[in-house]
């Protein structure tokens, strides 16, 4: 079995992965396209254009719109059930795909700047990144960073704060442990030490 050379490799793995944008041929794209070879001269239109768009008919796409549908009908089931059932400890585990929910929702407003659209004459693709940037600013961006809203970042940053609150004061409670155990045996020797001192006259 013959080893690529490292720059070959990367072109190699670059090109493959560049295969998962271009469309695949399905029954919406010979819909919309009519046959193999149009949808093959489509694949042929975004490579020569070398914009890294997804096409609406990709292969990334699908399984991008799988995933994010899965992650969504499990907050749909989930926040209903921590807000009823749980009274606010949901531990870890909930935070923790919480958080990672919002990174894939904050991900996914910075993917549809280069995703595909289908034109509304659904005569092809749109891969113009102006055309998309666009049509997405006017129609659903809005309502995806409302819906991105990282809640689940916010509620993790007060949690810490509050550790960090809880942290700092019992570090101050035992500084001021520390410092009493210091002090006092300090003031109990220099009350002995005055103590024991001769008075002058007494001195004399």
């Amino acid at each position: 079995m013959q080893h690529l050379a490292p720059e070959n490799h990367r072109r190699f793995c670059w090109s493959r992965w560049k295969n998962l944008l271009l469309p695949q041929l399905n029954r919406r794209s010979l819909y919309v396209y009519g046959s193999e070879v149009a949808v093959e001269k489509e694949c042929i239109r975004q490579k020569e254009e070398g914009v890294l768009v997804i096409h609406p008919f990709s292969r990334l796409r699908s399984y991008y719109i799988m995933c994010m549908v899965a992650i969504t009908f499990l907050n749909l089931i989930g926040i209903p059930m921590e807000i009823a059932f749980l009274d606010g400890n949901s531990g870890v585990g909930w935070e923790g795909f919480n958080v990672f929910s919002d990174t894939l929702f904050l991900i996914d407003v910075g993917l549809n700047f280069r995703m595909g659209i289908i034109s509304e004459d659904s005569e092809g693709a749109i891969l113009d990144l102006k055309s998309i940037r666009q049509h997405y600013l006017k129609s659903w961006f809005l309502p995806d960073m409302i819906a991105a809203f990282p809640v689940g970042y916010i509620l993790l940053i007060a949690v810490m704060c509050h550790f960090l609150q809880n942290l700092l004061a019992v570090l101050k409670l035992h500084s001021s442990k520390w410092k009493t155990c210091v002090l006092c045996p300090c003031h109990d020797r220099t009350c002995n030490t005055t103590v024991t001192l001769p008075h002058p006259e007494q001195a004399k």
